[in-house]
Order: structure tokens, then C-alpha cells, then sequence
């Protein structure tokens, strides 16, 4: 899989040497907590990801209940770094339920790092379905989730991969054939690139179809003024 286009990492502060977790844990095996932990963060730092993904599965296994509660950071830095390595080891199959794990956990977090998390996490998942071929009805509500999640992202990286998704979103909804999300999909794309001067030949699809959807829907003011539009744009 390609990880290039931006890097699921854990927030800064979630990184440490040593875990503070660990100052509250009980006795009873607080060892063996502690030497897995320290064991997966050598792994890490190391970047033996094949040795890592197992120590990670054995941390939120054992440790992912409420009888564990002082080691939720713990547990949540395993899950994000668990899907990094199935990632880094090209392992998609694998890789998309880790994914899914990142996403449900912190999709609805209040914590703004974490929540950033699930929205990469979504974007590395699309990228592993994309490159399957998976169906319109697996893409779609992505494309959604995503753009309503990181339209009015700036970072370069990230908006030239929504760029992709609200392309390769207007294609599927073309397909599906329902006016009022042909109608959202139009102008949503217009908005992002009447200005911006990218992704021109789709640009011009949009504002036509556009156009027709408002026409064949009998809003005759609001066709009229949309073929004016795309006609002052393209019709030289």
C-alpha cells in the first residue's frame, strides 16, 4: 500500500519512553505489563514491524477491558501503531480491519489528535479499496464521511488527496443516477475548483451536469443562470 500521501502516526504526546500508566498499576503482573509495553516501543523505535504487529495484538488483547482501565493510552497507541505496521509491511488485507479499528474507536473523539487519527485512518482504507476495485456501495459513504470530515483541510498533501476523492465521487454518483446527489456532488465540486484552476475537465462535467440536473428538475431561473455559467466559462 502506498503511505506516502500522509503518515497515520501517533500524536507527539502520546509518545513517551516510559509509560506513565504504569505508576498506578497493581503488583500482580505489573512486570509483564510493563516489559510487553517497553518490548513493543523497542520494536517500534527499531522498525521491526513483523516482531511489533504480535506484541501489539498480545498488548490490546490482554489489556483492552474495563479490569485495565490505567492502561488505556497504552491500549490506543497499540491500536494506532498496529495499523502503521500492517501498513508499512504492505499487508492490505490485514491492514483494512486494523483501519477499522482506528476509525471506530476515534472517529467521535473529542480529542482533536485522535480524531485526526480516524480521519487518516479513512483515508489510508479508501486508498486499499481503490486499489481493489471495491464497489460503489464500500466507496461511496466514504467519499462522504471523508469530504464532510476534511473539505477545509490546507495541508498540500491532504487537499490534492481530496481532490482525488471528490473526482472519484462525482464519477460514482454520476452512476447512482439520483438528482439531489448529483446536485450536491456538481456543486460541491465546482466550489472546490472554479478557482483553484486543477481538475478542469472535471470542472467542466460538473457545471454541465450541473446544469441538466437543475433543467430536467424544472428549476428554469436557477438552468438558465448554470448554462450561462459554464457557457462564459467554456463556451470560447
Amino acid at each position: 500500500t502506498d503511505i506516502n500521501f500522509i503518515d497515520l502516526e501517533l500524536p507527539a504526546s502520546q509518545t513517551t519512553k516510559s509509560n506513565n500508566a504504569m505508576q498506578n498499576v497493581t503488583k500482580e503482573h505489573q512486570f509483564v505489563k510493563k516489559a510487553l509495553l517497553r518490548k513493543s516501543d523497542l520494536l517500534h523505535k527499531m522498525k521491526r514491524w513483523e516482531e511489533l504487529v504480535p506484541t501489539l495484538e498480545e498488548i490490546i488483547n490482554r489489556y483492552d477491558n474495563q479490569e485495565h482501565t490505567d492502561l488505556k493510552k497504552a491500549v490506543e497507541r497499540a491500536v494506532i501503531r498496529r495499523a502503521i505496521a500492517l501498513l508499512k509491511l504492505g499487508k492490505s488485507e490485514e491492514a483494512l480491519p486494523a483501519l477499522n479499528s482506528v476509525i471506530n474507536r476515534f472517529k467521535d473523539s473529542d480529542n482533536e489528535e485522535f480524531y485526526e487519527q480516524a480521519s487518516r485512518a479513512m483515508l489510508f482504507k479508501v486508498d486499499i479499496l481503490e486499489k481493489k476495485n471495491a464497489p460503489s456501495d464500500e466507496l461511496l459513504p466514504l467519499y462522504n464521511t471523508i469530504i464532510n470530515r476534511l473539505d477545509s483541510n490546507s495541508q498540500l498533501m491532504l487537499e490534492e488527496k481530496l481532490d482525488e476523492i471528490h473526482c472519484k465521487r462525482f464519477d460514482l454518483i454520476i452512476d447512482e443516477n439520483d438528482t439531489s446527489m448529483l446536485l450536491d456532488a456538481s456543486t460541491k465540486l465546482i466550489s472546490r475548483f472554479k478557482d483553484s484552476g486543477k481538475h478542469q475537465e472535471y470542472l467542466q462535467k460538473a457545471m454541465i451536469v450541473r446544469a441538466e440536473t437543475l433543467d430536467q428538475m424544472g428549476e428554469d431561473e436557477a438552468a438558465l443562470k448554470a448554462y450561462d455559467d459554464f457557457l462564459k466559462r467554456f463556451g470560447n
